[in-house]
């Protein structure tokens, strides 16, 4: 189910797949893609998770579906790029939660590996960050299988697609939360869970003139 809102009446429709944890991005003004997540079907006690895509016209709201991921996948972030998108993460059939990120080639529609994270993550955020005149990925918080709900905070400069490098660790651990990117190009971390506790925090990101000198 999808809502548009901004409109006096509101619009709302279906998406073709029932989705759980799915992430998306907007590919521009109009158009909005949807990717994986948990399907659930009555009589099933666990979800099974999807490699499946929509794209959602949000002038028409209708769905029509978009390219299959590379892996069945939830919990996982996907985040505009020059060449077209990048997949982090995720709970998957093919490598549970994993390092793992995946590049999307818009022109081809096809996927290539990505250079591969130092931890492992799932339902963490991710936004893009301008630092100067580049652009980087930025992971945040979410869970690990090798450290649980976690703070840490990992970038990629997307040009070079090199090699993620550690960042300053978030104030606090936080999962299941919202990452957007500002204006002045600075991130900012929304809402989440954090232990027990759901949060209802604003923590803003941003470095200046390098990633080396960067602060929540």
């Amino acid at each position: 189910f999808c809502q548009l809102l901004g409109q006096e009446q509101g619009k709302s429709f279906h998406l073709q797949t029932g989705r759980e944890w799915a992430s998306s991005l907007l590919i521009d003004q109009t158009v909005m893609w949807v990717t994986g997540g948990l399907n659930h079907k009555d009589g099933e006690q666990f979800g099974t998770k999807l490699a499946s895509t929509e794209y959602i016209s949000l002038t028409e709201t209708e769905t029509t579906p978009g390219p299959d991921l590379p892996i069945h996948v939830w919990g996982h972030c996907i985040m505009p790029t020059e060449e077209g998108a990048l997949l982090i993460g995720g709970v998957s059939d093919e490598h549970f939660s994993s390092p793992k990120t995946f590049i999307f080639d818009s022109a081809s529609e096809s996927w290539r590996e990505g250079p591969e994270m130092e931890i492992d993550r799932y339902q963490h955020g991710c936004a893009v960050m301008k630092v100067g005149e580049k652009r980087f990925a930025v992971v945040a918080g979410g869970y690990s299988t090798q450290i649980g709900g976690m703070p840490k905070v990992e970038l990629l400069e997307l040009e070079t697609m090199d090699q993620w490098k550690a960042g300053p660790d978030m104030p606090f651990e936080l999962m299941e939360f919202t990452m957007t990117t500002l204006a002045d190009g600075a991130v900012l971390a929304v809402g989440g869970r954090s232990g027990r506790d759901f949060m209802g925090s604003l923590v803003k990101f941003s470095c200046q003139e390098s990633i080396e000198n960067c602060t929540w």
